[in-house]
């Protein structure tokens, strides 16, 4: 995952808000596993998970994940 701008141009961490030490790539892995007949997710960022709470990337995961179980 490469940050971008709204025209889908890649630019800097810092440029979008991000902290300084915000790498410029980053893998997001997402694993689905039925559970109980019901689907478990979870989500991996390759980055410190202090730093994802930091900038703000943490709660925004959550927030849109749970806008899709609201849509689901």
């Amino acid at each position: 995952m490469v940050v971008t701008d709204e025209h889908e141009n890649d630019i800097e961490p810092e440029d979008a808000g991000l902290a300084p030490e915000w790498p410029v790539m980053t893998t997001v892995t997402i694993t689905l596993t039925e559970v109980n007949g019901k689907t478990k997710l979870v989500l991996h960022q390759t980055v410190a998970e202090a730093l994802a709470k930091k900038t703000g990337a943490h709660p925004s995961w959550i927030e849109m994940l749970n806008r899709l179980d609201r849509m689901l």
